[in-house]
């Protein structure tokens, strides 16, 4: 099921959406929140409760620029270093990469690993004992000799691309566990990917790219833990920073993405294109109505219908905006509809209309309806 919020800023979208992850959290059932937005009115996330996760994907694109300092692992880096001891037949490994593959990219991910000497003490925090972290560092840095400072690339069915990611989720303990008060670090971990034959660092990826990455690296990362429940999926704002053709596609490709898990979206937009690609997948849209959301029977699925209908607004060349003039004449031809309500009709057009000629237009439509002499539905024309 997809729930999608639509209205005016300040109406209440996003507060709609912490109340209903606050009431999952008490009943204990399963959540994943995403807020692309800071005006985000989600609970924060704590460690006591396995079954809320929050993530903002805006945190990670500040982040990326230095992976080292950021306070908390990246997703990515969270995703490919448990996919090794999550699933023995490399199926989250296969997910990831189509998450790769539905934004044009290859479908493969590259690790660049730079192993510096040992200098102690180099451990502020640790589950681990120093001197044990010590030797097992020592151990992989000679396995990993050979690969130091080059591209490793995870390919699918990679035998060796599982071993590496067991020998990564150690450097990546280190990594987050040595000292931060000091320049100097033990082992640095960069990704790279693959895009029209082109090998890129991905902090060169843009905004856009990175933010649907994270996004599906995150729902990944944390659906596998609820295989068999239920989970509801929080998207606050979903639309920014991407392309047009992304956000048509974006519930669709989740869908394609993660075919295997129950969940449950409920999305507040601004985006019309989004929701044109949403009611495609069949979503319920909600509409403020000034004092609460009410579901709206919308049956339309061009972006054009979806902005007339759900934000009031008729763009200039409106192909819908003819289609449904040509209706109203037919259908008040046809003593479907009352001359006063057609009129009506046009006139909350005209309203939302900021073109002249096609005010000019609408105006014409009028006229046409006037002159028709049989168009009588309710006796009052």
């Amino acid at each position: 099921m997809i729930n999608v919020y639509i209205g005016e800023n300040g109406c209440g979208k996003s507060r709609i959406l912490g109340k209903f992850a606050k009431s999952k959290i008490n009943s204990h059932q399963p959540i994943l929140a995403i807020a692309n937005t800071v005006a985000h009115k989600f609970p924060l996330e704590k460690k006591s409760n396995d079954n809320y996760f929050f993530f903002e994907p805006i945190n990670e694109l500040n982040a990326k620029k230095n992976f080292y300092y950021s306070k908390k692992r990246p997703i990515i880096k969270e995703a490919l270093s448990s996919s090794a001891f999550t699933n023995d037949d490399y199926s989250f490994i296969r997910t990831l990469q189509s998450i790769l593959s539905y934004i044009g990219y290859e479908p493969s991910v590259g690790i660049q690993i730079e192993l510096r000497p040992l200098r102690k003490p180099f451990i502020s925090k640790s589950s681990i004992q120093e001197d044990e972290l010590v030797k097992e560092f020592e151990k992989v840095s000679e396995r990993l000799q050979d690969h130091n400072n080059k591209v490793v690339w995870l390919e699918k069915e990679a035998i060796f691309g599982i071993k590496f990611l067991e020998d990564l989720e150690l450097l990546l303990q280190i990594e987050r566990s040595q000292n931060r008060t000091r320049p100097y670090s033990y082992c640095d971990v960069q990704l790279f990917f693959r895009k029209n034959g082109r090998e890129f660092d991905f902090k060169l990826a843009s905004s856009g790219e990175a933010t649907l990455i994270y996004t599906a690296f995150f729902l990944g990362f944390h659906l596998q833990k609820f295989k068999n429940k239920k989970v509801f999926i929080l998207i606050d704002e979903p639309e920014n920073s991407l392309h047009p053709k992304w956000q048509r596609q974006y519930i669709e490709n989740l869908r394609n993405i993660f075919p295997y898990y129950d969940f449950e979206f409920h999305i507040a937009t601004h985006s019309p294109i989004f929701i044109a690609g949403a009611q495609k997948e069949g979503a319920l849209l909600h509409r403020f109505n000034g004092q609460r959301f009410e579901k709206l029977d919308a049956d339309t699925l061009g972006i054009e219908d979806s902005l007339i209908d759900q934000f009031g607004i008729v763009t200039p060349q409106n192909h819908s905006l003819s289609e449904r003039c040509i209706d109203l004449i037919n259908d008040v031809d046809d003593k479907k509809l009352s001359i006063s309500d057609a009129l009506k009709v046009v006139d909350s057009f005209l309203k939302s209309s900021f073109d002249e000629q096609q005010k000019d237009f609408l105006l014409g439509v009028e006229d046409l309806i006037k002159q028709i002499p049989s168009g009588k539905y309710d006796g009052k024309d």
